[in-house]
Order: structure tokens, then sequence, then C-alpha cells
């Protein structure tokens, strides 16, 4: 995102203790700034900023990313979300709790920009600690029901408190036609617990935001997955586009034929020594998934866009801040 020049002083002042990136780059000039978004003219600014916000409520392919929001004090980029691409449609929230300055920072993002800003709510997270497995705690059938229902009322009263436009609701069942009687009553008893929580609350809240992380046909009442304004089809860890391409197939059928969807990538971690993560077995997640998107158009499902996990991985290059990203915006919507 092109930032004004005052905020760009500003960051590289905060910015002098560098800890995931390390090249921080030069700020742009007064007169780049201004060309870009309208920099320290009022009325040239306005209008970007307007193009801007009717740009993210047209018809376009989504980028959805996810932000780490860990870092107790702003030190730099990569802790601002203010300096994201302003075309970034759709923000989750790694940490739902937010502190002040960050609670500032996202505010301005979204009343200047339009962007949203999204919690996750997951089924998988709240019962992590639970279960039989070394160094899980042993719960009762009962217990679970309280556990998360204790959990998802916590996660959601916290959109209210920290003004999130809505949440992404992550639960992984199974294909129920395939199951025997006592299987399916125990996945009829897991889905229960969880998702009419969530259809409840987006009845209550028609205005916020949903989105459906799952395969949708791994639920016996589609009705949260059908709520949603699009399905993140959980293909992160997939070996292949064309993998993933196959699990939101797999999803595309009956009430989801022609679905909007979007699939899963992950940034290239800091790390040298980690040569899995992000990567298909042939190359780089974002790259090659957005080869495959450009040349490929599907016919069981419309897709919707894109999702990017841990983009403050890609925050700064020499080339200027978040270099990957802004490439990942440009491929989908030229036009942004």
């Amino acid at each position: 995102m092109k930032r004004s020049y005052k905020n760009i002083i500003t960051a590289v002042v905060l910015g002098l203790s560098m800890t995931a990136c390390q090249d921080w780059v030069k700020p742009e000039s007064l007169e780049v700034s201004v060309k870009n978004n309208g920099g320290d003219d009022p009325a040239l600014r306005e209008q970007y900023l307007k193009n801007l916000r009717s740009y993210k409520e047209s018809d376009h392919q989504l980028v959805y990313i996810s932000f780490d929001n860990a870092a107790e004090s702003a030190l730099n980029a990569t802790t601002l979300v203010s300096y994201l691409p302003d075309s970034v449609d759709v923000v989750e929230l790694t940490n739902p709790v937010l502190r002040d300055w960050f609670a500032a920072d996202m505010k301005e993002v979204q009343e200047d920009y339009g962007t949203r800003f999204v919690l996750r709510v997951s089924y998988d997270d709240i019962m992590a600690p639970y279960g039989n497995a070394p160094g899980q705690t042993p719960v009762t059938e009962e217990e679970k029901t309280e556990i998360i229902a204790t959990a998802v009322d916590s996660l959601l009263r916290q959109v209210d408190v920290f003004g999130y436009d809505g949440i992404t609701v992550q639960y992984n069942g199974l294909f129920p036609d395939y199951l025997y009687a006592d299987e399916l009553a125990a996945l009829t008893k897991k889905e229960n617990d969880f998702l009419p929580l969530i259809k409840a609350w987006k009845e209550q809240n028609p205005d916020k935001t949903l989105f459906f992380n799952g395969v949708p046909t791994r639920t016996i009442d589609h009705s949260v997955p059908l709520a949603a304004e699009a399905i993140i089809i959980p293909t992160v860890d997939a070996r292949s586009v064309n993998y993933a391409d196959f699990e939101a197939r797999n999803g595309a059928n009956g009430d989801f034929a022609g679905a909007r969807m979007i699939l899963e990538t992950m940034s290239i971690p800091n790390d040298p020594l980690d040569k899995s993560t992000g990567r298909y077995t042939e190359g780089e997640h974002i790259p090659m998934m957005l080869e495959w998107m450009t040349t490929n158009v599907p016919d069981k499902y419309t897709l919707a866009g894109i999702c990017v996990y841990h983009a403050e991985w890609g925050c700064l290059s020499t080339s200027g801040y978040y270099p990957v990203l802004k490439n990942v915006i440009k491929t989908l919507n030229p036009n942004s």
C-alpha cells in the first residue's frame, strides 16, 4: 500500500528495530505518493479512497489473507495492517483480542480503504486441548458441549467489542452418506454442538460478514455454508494445485453446485531452513496457484478468489512493501 509521506517517515522511525524482515526500504518520494493515492493532497486522496472503496464493493475475485497480530507494540511495518496493499479485501487476524494501538490501526484501514476484518471461530482450535492424545485433557460428551458453547460465545462477543466486520467459521466434518449409524450419530452431535451457534449469530447479525472454511458437503445441515459469502476450501496442505481443485470440486455438489469458493495458499516463511511450508511438491504455492487460476475456469464451482495465510511473512523487500501480495492482487484483478 502506498502510504502518505508523513506516515512513511513515522513508520521508518518505528522500524529501526526490524525483526521479521532484514531490509527496510526507503520512503517513496512525495511525487510518487501523490500520484498513487493522493498523498498529502486532501482532494486527490479522498477521490482515491472513494474509488478504492467502490472497487471493494464491486464484483471481483477476493484477496483474503491472514495476519499475525501477536506483536505487543507497533515496531515496524510487519506489525501494522495499514502497510498491507490497499486492495486486500479481507484480513483474518490470528489473535481476536486487540491491543489499543492495533485496534486504532485496523479502524483506519476499515474506514479509509473499505478492508474487512474477520476473526476465526474454529471447532478444531477450540477442541485442540481436549481428547485422549498425550497432553490433552479427557472430557465427556456433555463437557464438550459446554466447552464449545462457552468458547464460541466468547469469540463472538469480540466481534462487537473490537469492531470486526464478521467471522470465518472453520469446521471439518465427514461425508454423512458413507457413515454407519453410530458414526452418523457422533457426527450429528459434533455438528449440533457448534454450527447452530453460528447460524443463530448470523441470523441475529445479517449485516456481518460470514465465510465458511471447510468442505461444505461434509455437513449434515447445510445452512451455515449456504449463508456464507464464500467458502474457503482447506487446501493449504495440498500436494499440488490440481489436488486443491479436486477438493473444491468434491465440495461443489448438490446444494453447492456453482458455489463461490476460495482456494488456500501459504506464504513462504522467513526461516531459510524451512523448505516445505508454502510449497507444493513441484514449487511454491502462490506463483503456481496464480498461474493455475489465470489459465483455468472451473466448471463445477465459481472461483471467488485466493486465500494467503501469514501474509506478514512477505512483508518487505528492496522493491517495496509486500511485493508478492501486490502481484497476487494485480494478477487476479489487473484493473485494481
